[in-house]
C-alpha cells in the first residue's frame, strides 16, 4: 500500500498543517467507542483522527508521513485487498517500559526479534 511521492512533492509544514478537504472522508467513519472523541473538524496531513477502524479493514500508514499516500488519504483498506503474510518479527519493544523517548532502544524485546510467525 505504500506509495511515496518524489521528494520534489514533499510538503512544507506550513502546507501540511493546513486543513484539506481531501481528508474530510474521516467524518464518514463511525467513532463510537473512541476514548479520544470525535474526529477533528478540519483535518490536515499532520492533524487528523481520531478514528475507530471498522472491522474487516486495516489502516495503512507509510513510514515517511509527509511523503506517503496512505490510509490518511484513502481511508481504511478492506482486509480482502491485502496480499501477503508476515514471516517473522523484525522489531519489537515494550511500550510500557522506560521513558517515552528511549523505549525504542531501552525496552527492546530481544526474545521476539526474528521469531517466525506461523
Amino acid at each position: 500500500m505504500k506509495t511515496t511521492l518524489p521528494s520534489a512533492f514533499a510538503l512544507p509544514d506550513s502546507v501540511a498543517n493546513q486543513p484539506q478537504a481531501l481528508f474530510t472522508w474521516q467524518h464518514q467513519i463511525e467513532t463510537h467507542g473512541s476514548r479520544f472523541g470525535p474526529p477533528i473538524a478540519a483535518p490536515s496531513l499532520h492533524e487528523w483522527g481520531p478514528l475507530v477502524v471498522p472491522a474487516g479493514t486495516m489502516f495503512m500508514l507509510g513510514d515517511n508521513r509527509d511523503n506517503s499516500i496512505d490510509s490518511r488519504y484513502y481511508g481504511p483498506v478492506p482486509r480482502a485487498n491485502l496480499i501477503g503474510r508476515p514471516m517473522f518479527v523484525y522489531y519489537s519493544y515494550d511500550p510500557d517500559r522506560d521513558l517515552d523517548y528511549f523505549r525504542a532502544v531501552t525496552a527492546i524485546r530481544w526474545r521476539r526479534l526474528g521469531t517466525w510467525i506461523h
